[in-house]
């Protein structure tokens, strides 16, 4: 018995046009993950609008990735909100241990009058 395509998109299977988006997408991704890792924020965000447009482009195609490929993207999204949040915490620490070192010294200039 026949299936037909879902109402949107072209197909849930990947044709040429739809590996072609989920492989930019997946190696935008696992780039962007990688330069997380070196802390490169910058590299980060301009990582994360390539992967925006590349989603863009998928809706004006109406492709979707396959279910291996949103895997894959999922786990990769994962790993990067992870190490991004680990990342702010670290920040969070060092910007404590600066105000306690700065209020240290004033606390020391102050005694000191």
């Amino acid at each position: 018995m026949a299936t037909t395509p879902p109402p949107t998109g072209k197909t849930l299977a990947p044709d040429d046009s739809a590996r072609s988006l989920g492989a930019d997408l997946l190696d935008a991704m696992a780039a962007q993950l990688d330069r997380a890792r070196q802390g490169d924020v910058d590299a980060v965000i301009d990582l994360a609008h390539r992967v925006n447009e590349v989603l863009a482009r998928a809706r004006r195609a109406g492709t979707r990735p396959d279910p291996e490929c949103r895997r894959r993207m999922l786990g990769l999204h994962a790993q990067i909100r992870l190490v991004l949040a680990q990342q702010m915490d670290d920040v969070a620490r060092q910007r404590a241990r600066l105000v306690r070192g700065k209020r240290s010294v004033q606390a020391y200039r102050d005694a000191s009058g």
